[in-house]
């Protein structure tokens, strides 16, 4: 190194402390994150599900908003279309009916269904296009598969007949 000038000899040792400091801190960089614990990568999900939706799963959620018959108006916030239910009414004092739903015990009346609990979740809520949405609070001996049965109190004027029918859910 006689043919350097000092400068030029310090700014060598410098660069060359450098250097190996940048090494340093590039090796201790690299053992902390070979020595960190390893993290599941999560998949992005645009909707989470308890229940599985057996139909149309929609990317996401939409309001059903509707003026009914009986005047009422609803809306009703959805992410599952399922298809194919036959939907008929029924009151309290149907023959066989005690007038009490089976699942939560209460009279029957509008916004209160009975179901089958091998296809609709007990106690979820779901919603009928043309009636509202729907408590499943009670289940029937002709209710089997793919039927529910729209409640009315006794003596509400029936407006809903017998009839294939959509149901929209929520699945969380």
């Amino acid at each position: 190194m006689e043919g350097f000038s000092r400068d030029k000899k310090e700014k060598l040792a410098f660069s060359l402390v450098h250097s190996t400091l940048i090494v340093l801190l590039a090796l201790t960089t690299y053992r902390a994150v070979l020595s960190a614990p390893q993290t599941k990568t999560l998949e992005p999900k645009v909707l989470s599900s308890k229940q599985p939706c057996e139909g149309t799963k929609l990317n996401y959620p939409r309001v059903a908003s509707e003026t009914l018959p009986n005047g009422k108006t609803t809306n009703f916030r959805y992410n599952c279309m399922r298809s194919g239910f036959i939907a008929s009414s029924y009151d309290g004092n149907c023959p066989g009916c005690s007038g009490k739903t089976r699942l939560t015990d209460e009279p029957v009346r509008w916004g209160l269904c009975a179901v089958d609990t091998d296809v609709i979740l007990p106690k979820s809520v779901f919603y009928v296009p043309g009636y509202g949405p729907c408590l499943a609070a009670d289940t029937g001996g002709a209710v089997k598969g793919k039927k529910i049965d729209v409640g009315f109190s006794a003596g509400e004027v029936k407006w809903w007949s017998k009839r294939v029918t959509d149901i929209y859910t929520f699945v969380d």
